[in-house]
């Protein structure tokens, strides 16, 4: 299967460089996928074995880091119980930024090492464009209804 090259139209472009990036600006997105990032670190997260989601351990407490926390009241939530969080998680391995490596039996959500190489600011930018890109196509809305 060959990749495609993703292409922003001249006036995306511009958008892009008339936006102001800040961790309130363009909305919190841009602080929460930062909260993400700095949540893995460089030691990674475990994820779970089938379909490599965020452990269920961890939902709660990074749940509290994110701009806005949800009040989950479930006993046992899953991912898709944190709208915002499952946006991200979806955003941030479709970008590329994040690799499953295997220690023994268990799976971690580790950064890519070529990330570890990229300014916050730079990987954030490349977030962005991919929310403005998939925007269009209605894949993010969760993301944007939520912040």
């Amino acid at each position: 299967m060959k990749k495609k090259k993703a292409t922003l139209t001249p006036d995306q472009i511009q958008c892009l460089k008339n936006q102001a990036f800040s961790d309130n600006e363009p909305g919190t997105l841009l602080k929460d996928f930062s909260s993400l990032l700095d949540f893995i670190g460089p030691g990674g997260i475990p994820v779970s074995g089938k379909n490599h989601l965020i452990a269920i351990k961890l939902l709660p407490q990074l749940n509290q880091l994110m701009s806005h926390p949800l009040d989950v009241t479930l006993k046992r939530p899953q991912q898709k119980s944190f709208p915002h969080i499952n946006g991200l998680y979806l955003l941030l391995r479709a970008s590329g930024l994040t690799q499953i490596a295997f220690e023994k039996k268990a799976a971690k959500l580790m950064l890519d090492n070529k990330t570890k190489r990229k300014s916050t600011r730079t990987i954030l930018r490349l977030g962005w464009m991919i929310v403005m890109q998939n925007v269009r196509k209605g894949i993010w809305m969760t993301i944007a209804a939520v912040h």
